[in-house]
């Protein structure tokens, strides 16, 4: 075999395309594994029905062009290794690198080509992950930073800008410990050079940075130690802002022991100085005292003006309070409307309640809040140290419970703590825990007693609820209806007893067959419930009971706390069909006059008039003007309380309409208005004149 044909052979099994062109760029020579690189066969090549320029982008042709030209002329400086792309016949694009040789006795030359397609795309794609880390560190919200082990930063990246102000380039060469605040410096240092001679990743917490104002950045860093990595040697810090975090947290420990609206101490922080205080009295020969000051009918401004209101009238009692007391004292918000004062280094119980004195004072005028005049009275609660309580909690219950019994004694005063209050406020308590409940269990029965009018006929009655509880025993109304009034139960408890009347009245008319009515006592907190009208409404439904039939008796401060609820609340009555009788009139603040407009029937006097007839000549007076000027308005008049033949010729004389009282008959129960003794009648009591 000749040493061309060896030649040859080698060129056509070589795994690399070779091609021979002469001056002019045509092709004289192309090895196999260029048809199987370009897809295009060596005939169809060599007889340039495939043009290669055609194979070619085009701007890479034209470097080639300009390559060929200049080496052509001489140039040494022309490369002779270079990049180009090429489409092969089925439209993929290749990455091709030429290496050109020359064969100068025949002005040829030799074309060596390498695909490095699946190279250059690794490389793009290292270069894309690259850019991809870069831009992920730009736009991250961290601190990216390289630390060489003497703690000089040589890398800067990330939210540098946003969180310090400094660009990136101004920290590199800085030495960390620069950056860092002063009184951090150590435990800085100390982290960091143990961290890089012992751990590879290590974490260092809540130190300072400074930013470009001078100011100091709370901030956290987790290190990765990478100083044994070739490409990067320095440990890699992730430093982020934890500003938010560590105000949270200092917020969070602040209403820990603050209130969050009047920034005073709250109920814990009281208690913890109240336990200082009983340590430090003991060595001293000094009392102190506990006030509780309770703010008067707090919910009604809350509703008159609104919570932002009620809001901000808490935050400037608690500054006028503040400003109060001495500096030693501690002034607290416990609760709600409830504040406390610890009074300490106190020599006298009259010096006490001097401060206790001018504490009310306070809220003698009226505090302008968001535009609006605001008056509002307080209360106050003493115990006194060591004679009502040697505990914390004793003496703020103590306290607590004083400032209920001076509420009790009709509010914008004060109570000192004592025993006697206590059993009292203790049984009281005891008293609402069972009157909730014996609701709905059958333990309050009525009484009914008759209403008789001039001729001795019984022409209605009057429901009286008597409660009979199996653990209390029998408790009359003036015990129980004034817990259900402060403790919110006689709304319920008045639905109650109106539905037992007009069930049990309902069949009392049946049996008998005869129309009277029924007169049901209305607690002025149940006249002020909202759902009153729909719950008289329901109870009507519910009994069938006939309304026109029903009185419902109201006192007359209930009437007047509230005139125009009242109006409205009395219209929707009277369109119902009931009828109202004002109880108790003459012991009130209203008139006569101003009862004129209203939808009412009935006035009641007062017993306590007739109780003083015969030593009192005003009392014949008030009685004989209250009648002669109802009549004249229209209304009907209603004596209670007849218990003599003296009082009842009186009121005959005097021209009241009904009586009502012992002389006719004591409370009754249902049963006796059904049976043998059921007709009552009352005329031989009628005097004859």
């Amino acid at each position: 075999m000749e040493g061309s044909d060896i030649y040859r052979r080698i060129l056509e099994q070589a795994k690399t395309a070779i091609v021979v062109v002469d001056e002019g760029m045509n092709i004289l020579y192309i090895n196999r594994y260029a048809n199987e690189l370009t897809g295009y066969t060596r005939e169809e090549i060599l007889s340039q029905e495939i043009r290669w320029e055609s194979l070619l982008i085009a701007d890479d042709l034209e470097r080639i062009r300009h390559y060929h030209r200049r080496r052509q002329l001489g140039d040494p400086d022309i490369p002779d290794q270079y990049e180009v792309r090429l489409v092969d016949r089925n439209g993929m694009h290749r990455n091709l690198l030429l290496q050109i040789g020359r064969l100068p006795e025949e002005n040829h030359s030799v074309v060596t080509i390498f695909d490095v397609s699946h190279w250059k795309r690794y490389e793009e794609r290292l270069i894309g992950n690259e850019e991809r880390l870069k831009a992920m560190v730009e736009l991250s919200r961290e601190i990216t930073l390289i630390v060489n082990d003497s703690m000089t930063i040589e890398y800067a990246g990330g939210a540098v800008l946003p969180l310090l102000g400094f660009a990136p380039v101004d920290l590199q060469g800085l030495y960390l410990r620069d950056c860092v605040h002063p009184e951090d410096l150590d435990r800085v240092s100390a982290l960091y050079l143990s961290g890089i001679n012992e751990l590879s990743t290590f974490d260092i917490l809540d130190f300072r940075l400074r930013n470009s104002n001078n100011d100091w950045v709370q901030v956290e860093a987790n290190c990765n130690n990478q100083l044994n990595n070739p490409r990067i040697t320095g440990v890699i810090m992730t430093i982020r802002d934890i500003s938010a975090r560590k105000l949270a947290e200092e917020r969070a420990q602040f209403y820990q022991h603050y209130d969050y609206l009047t920034r005073l101490p709250n109920r814990r922080m009281f208690f913890e100085r109240l336990s200082l205080e009983l340590r430090h009295v003991k060595r001293r020969a000094t009392t102190f005292a506990v006030l509780c000051i309770g703010l008067d009918r707090f919910k009604e401004i809350n509703d008159l003006f609104g919570p932002k209101v009620g809001d901000r009238l808490l935050f400037e009692i608690g500054r006028t309070l503040s400003t109060t007391f001495r500096k030693d004292d501690v002034v607290a918000r416990l609760e709600g409307d409830k504040f406390g004062v610890l009074l300490t280094d106190m020599d006298r119980t009259d010096h006490i309640i001097d401060i206790v004195k001018k504490s009310l004072k306070l809220f003698g005028s009226s505090f302008t809040i968001m535009n609006e005049a605001v008056r509002i009275s307080a209360s106050i609660g003493v115990a006194v140290y060591p004679d009502d309580g040697s505990s914390e909690e004793q003496l703020v219950k103590n306290s607590e419970t004083a400032l209920f019994m001076a509420k009790e004694k009709g509010r914008a005063t004060y109570q000192l703590y004592n025993h006697r209050l206590h059993s009292s406020l203790q049984a009281q308590r005891t008293m609402e825990r069972r009157l909730e409940e014996a609701l709905g269990r059958g333990e309050f029965k009525l009484l009914y007693q008759p209403k008789v009018d001039r001729d001795g006929v019984m022409v209605g009655t009057e429901a009286l609820a008597r409660w009979h509880s199996p653990v209390l025993g029998h408790v009359t109304p003036d015990r129980f209806i004034p817990v259900a009034e402060q403790s919110g139960l006689i709304v319920e408890l008045g639905r109650e007893i109106l539905e037992l009347a007009c069930t049990e009245w309902r069949d009392i008319s049946a049996w008998n067959g005869q129309e009277l009515s029924l007169a049901v006592n209305l607690s002025p907190f149940q006249f002020r419930h909202p759902s009153l009208i729909a719950m008289i409404q329901e109870v009507l439904a519910a009994t069938g009971f006939d309304p026109r039939r029903l009185e419902l008796e109201i006192t007359e401060t209930g009437l007047m706390h509230d005139l125009e609820d009242a109006v409205r609340k009395l219209g929707q009555l009277s369109r119902l069909g009931v009828s109202i009788a004002i109880d108790d009139f003459g012991t009130g603040y209203s008139s006569l006059k101003k009862l004129k407009d209203f939808p009412v029937t009935t006035v009641k006097i007062d017993k306590s008039f007739l109780e003083n007839l015969n030593y009192s000549r005003k009392s014949s007076t008030i009685i004989n003007a209250i009648i002669g000027l109802a009549h004249d308005l229209g209304f009907q008049v209603v004596a209670e309380g007849v218990e003599t033949m003296e009082q009842l010729d009186f009121l005959q004389q005097a021209g009241c309409d009904i009586y009502q009282g012992y002389l006719f008959d004591k409370p009754l129960e249902p049963e006796l208005f059904t049976g043998t003794e059921a007709n009552l009648n009352y005329r031989s009591l009628i005097p004859s004149h």
